[in-house]
């Protein structure tokens, strides 16, 4: 499909995608990291020489042969951009218009024509990566991109790459505020089965579904995860990171015990102080790179009372 959209454009004599003007770019998604250099991402670029045609579902193919590098075909070199502060891969020197493929009608019998670039790359999952079941690896605007002859100095995106999906495993970032001293907050986690027949179905907004109830998370005032903040610096907060859930569930967040109240202990009699909140707020599902935060009203400590002491609260 991406070598049809700029096998279209070659045709068309629309666009110039000549070596001098055709950029390469796939820019890779925010779940992933390109590394620093081409070395450590085992970057290379090779071509393949099209050789013929086959049918697949009644769908018409392409094929092509073993893969080489540009000097090996006979090609001029074909340079490679890495670049981890814009998460793109890039290249430039690949002549579309020269190396059109398709069938070469000159020929009898007819024969096929043209090569196809290859870039390949290894990416990195981020620590902050969500994860899901179906996680795409690359951006809209990764594809090809020509000089732009309505706004001279601009490239322009004539041909766009599919976006090939993984599955990653799921994180969760779940930030307490309001802990003091010993405080804790218990923290439920809920899952629903994800159906990858019906992908936009929403679980949160059922009140139908039928939640299952999986673990339960401790947070203390000293437990603390690294978070950016409104200035793009990352700090410290209190809260846990819980990594490597399954993709193959939805999940959503519930603290215990959520109440305006607290209790103590006086011998083996049990006494609460203040007025129960009938429903928790504290509730959401697990969104992309988004930190839910609540006020800590409720300080799940108890200790025993002490004889002439007050009771343990907020």
């Amino acid at each position: 499909e991406i070598f049809q959209a700029i096998a279209g454009s070659a045709a068309s004599m629309d666009s110039d995608i000549s070596s001098s003007s055709a950029v390469t770019v796939d820019v890779v998604s925010s779940s992933f990291s390109v590394p620093t250099n081409a070395e450590d991402a085992h970057l290379e670029v090779l071509v393949a020489k099209c050789n013929g045609v086959t049918t697949i579902g009644g769908k018409k193919y392409l094929t092509f042969g073993a893969e080489q590098t540009p000097e090996d075909a006979g090609l001029p070199p074909i340079e490679a951009t890495i670049s981890s502060a814009d998460n793109t891969v890039s290249t430039t020197g690949f002549d579309f218009s020269a190396n059109f493929c398709g069938p070469d009608e000159s020929t009898t019998p007819v024969s096929y024509r043209g090569y196809k670039q290859i870039i390949r790359f290894t990416i990195d999952v981020r620590d902050d990566a969500v994860g899901g079941p179906s996680v795409q690896t690359n951006e809209s605007a990764s594809g090809i991109y020509v000089d732009d002859p309505e706004n001279p100095g601009k490239k322009k995106q004539i041909a766009e790459f599919n976006r090939p999906t993984v599955k990653l495993p799921v994180n969760i970032w779940i930030q307490k505020d309001g802990l003091e001293g010993e405080d804790s907050a218990v923290i439920t986690i809920y899952r629903y089965p994800f159906d990858i027949n019906n992908p936009t179905y929403d679980p949160s907004k059922d009140p139908k579904a039928k939640w299952e109830h999986f673990t339960k998370v401790l947070i203390s005032n000293a437990d603390k995860i690294k978070v950016y903040d409104e200035n793009g610096e990352i700090v410290e907060v209190t809260g846990k990171k819980v990594s490597g859930l399954s993709p193959d569930y939805y999940y959503k967040l519930k603290e215990d015990a959520w109440a305006f109240t607290y209790q103590y202990q006086l011998n083996n009699e049990l006494f609460t102080v203040g007025e129960a909140v009938p429903e928790n707020p504290f509730k959401f599902t697990n969104t992309p790179k988004d930190i839910k935060a609540a006020e800590a009203n409720v300080r799940n400590v108890f200790k025993e009372k002490k004889a002439g002491s007050g009771g343990t609260g907020m």
